[in-house]
Formats: structure tokens, C-alpha cells, sequence
């Protein structure tokens, strides 16, 4: 049986992606980037991981080092988040000959350029809620 993160599985879903990712519409309305905003809204390690990738647009790792080294988070934590994105079409998953997955940005320019002005807002809104606010005496 093939699922969606075994080997097999990794080579049909990327294919699937890559076809997914030739046809996406950006719009509000679209079922894609409805899904990538459902995602992102919900899980800020998710949100996490794609600041990062927007910040380094060609950068790859595998789930342990996406864990280790971009987000310093619990592996199977961050491999939930890789599946959720990977399932709305916001990254590729790649499988390597030496059985590893290794996870990158999607490489639809429309979502890439859609995905960067979410994560760009959603930046600014963070920056705003944590800057102090000075009260003025009176």
C-alpha cells in the first residue's frame, strides 16, 4: 500500500505536486491557497518553518534538520507541520536515492510570490503587537 510519506508515496505525491504546482490559482478563492491559509493560521510551527524558507528560497533539509537547525523544534512536531504543507502545496517534498526526504519551498512562482507577501503581513502584524506601547501622562 502506498502512503502519501513512503517511499513510493513520496515519488507520486511529488509528481502530483509538480502538477498541482502548474495549474494553482493565487486567488483568495483558490482551493490551494485557501489550504496554505488554513495552515498557516493554525500552526505557528508551520508558519515558522515557511519565514524561514521564505528568507532562504532555495534551502532543503530533512525533517531532522529542518527540526535542528531552522525551527529548533521536536522532530515529529516539525514532520506533522512538513505534512500539512506539503499537503496544501506550500512546499516539494523530494526523495533521494538513499531513501531520505528532504523538504524545500514550491516552486510555483505565483504561490512563492503569494506565500511572501502573507508571511511579509503576517511579520508586520507580529512586529506591531509586540512593540511597547508608550502611554502619555496627562
Amino acid at each position: 500500500m502506498y502512503g502519501p510519506w513512503s517511499s513510493d508515496g513520496i515519488a507520486i505525491a511529488s509528481h502530483l505536486g509538480a502538477m498541482l504546482e502548474s495549474t494553482v490559482s493565487t486567488e483568495e478563492n483558490s482551493p490551494v491557497i485557501g489550504a496554505i491559509v488554513a495552515v498557516l493560521d493554525t500552526d505557528p510551527l508551520s508558519r515558522n518553518i515557511m519565514r524561514f524558507l521564505s528568507e532562504n528560497k532555495r534551502a532543503m533539509d530533512t525533517a531532522k534538520g529542518i527540526a535542528s537547525w531552522w525551527v529548533q523544534q521536536d522532530e515529529i512536531a516539525v514532520l506533522t507541520s512538513l505534512q500539512h504543507l506539503f499537503a496544501c502545496g506550500a512546499i516539494r517534498a523530494y526523495s533521494l536515492t538513499s531513501g531520505a526526504t528532504i523538504y524545500g519551498l514550491t516552486e510555483n512562482p505565483e504561490v512563492r510570490a503569494w506565500l511572501q507577501k502573507r508571511l511579509d503581513l503576517l511579520r508586520v502584524r507580529t512586529r506591531e503587537s509586540t512593540v511597547p506601547q508608550t502611554r502619555t501622562h496627562m
